[in-house]
């Protein structure tokens, strides 16, 4: 069934880390159901099919470019 996870990322040094305080300052909150972030981080669909499965507030374009980037490799 579904997650329910928050947190807090920041750049270090030109690299994505977890924290456990949210930055002062927050650009965008990205919201994605589980199922859909397993989909993207596995590669098997696009940010812009699933589009309807995760929201943004804030700086919308940098959100669209975490979706765009989230397949990894496990």
């Amino acid at each position: 069934g579904p997650v329910s996870r928050s947190q807090f990322i920041t750049v270090l040094n030109g690299r994505a880390a977890v924290v456990d305080v949210p930055p002062v300052r927050i650009r965008t909150i990205f919201s994605i159901d589980s199922n859909t972030f397993v989909a993207l981080a596995t590669g098997r669909t696009t940010a812009e099919k699933t589009a309807a499965y995760w929201s943004a507030t804030g700086d919308k374009e940098l959100a669209l470019r975490i979706a765009q980037n989230l397949n990894m490799m496990i």
